[in-house]
Parts: structure tokens; sequence; C-alpha cells
């Protein structure tokens, strides 16, 4: 019976590999639409996030396991997990707008 198969990330079905595939394709589509209504500029966080990926990246990374060091995610209700993410992408885009604000670019080599 593969209709009564639930979608799972972990076993990476059949439904859950149709779903995330269905998703963007979607958004790959509503993307080309606005970019074909829109004359294409881009965003000076997306120049900051550009000009300093890497560093970035790393700094993404560190942010996600201090969340998951500090709290147990799993017991977190939906509310929490949004102001989590909403705080965590407060953060990121902020540190790539005073790099970009500031022209600083922040590389190792």
């Amino acid at each position: 019976r593969l209709s009564s198969v639930e979608p799972s990330r972990r076993l990476a079905n059949i439904p859950y590999v149709a779903h995330v595939v269905g998703l963007n394709v979607l958004l790959l589509i509503a993307f080309q639409l606005v970019d074909q209504i829109q004359e294409p500029s881009v965003s000076f966080i997306f120049e900051g996030l550009n000009a300093n990926a890497l560093p970035l990246f790393l700094l993404a990374n560190l942010g996600t396991g201090a969340i998951n060091l500090s709290m147990h995610t799993l017991d977190a209700s939906l509310s929490t997990g949004r102001l989590i993410v909403l705080l965590y992408l407060l953060i990121l885009c902020s540190v790539a707008f005073v790099c970009y604000a500031r022209s600083w670019r922040l590389k190792f080599w």
C-alpha cells in the first residue's frame, strides 16, 4: 500500500522526495516569475552575504550549535521555534549588513 506511506525525512521515502522536489520546483517558478516582472536588482544583504559567505556560514554553524546546546529543540513549541529562527536570521542578516555598510570583507587567506 504505497498510498498509506507517510512522508519521512529520515527514510527519504517517495512521498518525502516528491514533496521536496515539488516545493523546490514551485519556488524556482515563483522566483522566475518575480524576476521577469521586476527589474533585476541585488539587495545589499545579498551583497554582504556574497562578499562574506564563508565567515557567515561559519557563524551560522556556530549559532546552530549554540542553540542546540542551550535548549532541547524537540520540546520547543511552534512559536518558540519560529522566534528562534527569526532571531537567528535577524542576527545573520545584521552581521551581513554591517559588513556591507562598512565595506568589510572577512577573509582569512
